[in-house]
């Protein structure tokens, strides 16, 4: 008799989540996490760009290794934003880490292979480390992929 009582109890309970489950237009238990996770990709994009936004204004105060750390940060919190890793190089240039500067943008090239952007800033790099072949080939990417881009 105990165990009908206990059922007894819960039975509302249980008809409401059937109710609930069955009968919600649209539920779908699988979005759940899925907006989850893009909520949170979301987040770290924001927070991303407000990193770069303020390496940009510490560039424009001219604090260069303020500027470095931010866009070092925006990376470390969504490496998937380009414009952080342009400005990232140009810091690194600003600062004669023109190694550093060249590794990072050999390396996003390889991901990014159709970036202008990118080629144009791995052209200045090789430039500034004074191999002219590499930035050459560098500008003639740039051109193939974007004849018109600015510089």
């Amino acid at each position: 008799m105990r165990g009908r009582a206990q059922v007894a109890k819960l039975l509302p309970a249980l008809v409401w989540a059937f109710a609930l489950f069955f009968l919600t237009p649209g539920l779908d238990l699988y979005a759940a996490p899925q907006n989850r996770t893009q909520t949170s990709a979301d987040a770290r994009q924001s927070k991303s760009l407000q990193l770069n936004e303020r390496g940009a204004a510490a560039v424009n105060a001219k604090d260069f290794s303020g500027a470095e750390q931010l866009f070092r940060q925006a990376l470390a919190v969504d490496p998937y934003n380009l414009t952080a890793v342009f400005n990232l190089a140009g810091m690194y240039l600003s600062n004669q880490k023109e190694e550093s500067a060249k590794q990072l943008l050999e390396d996003y090239t390889k991901r990014y292979p159709k970036d202008a952007g990118l080629y144009a800033r791995l052209g200045d790099t090789y430039f500034t480390l004074k191999k002219l072949q590499e930035a050459a080939r560098a500008y003639e990417t740039v051109l193939k992929l974007n004849p018109s881009y600015p510089k």
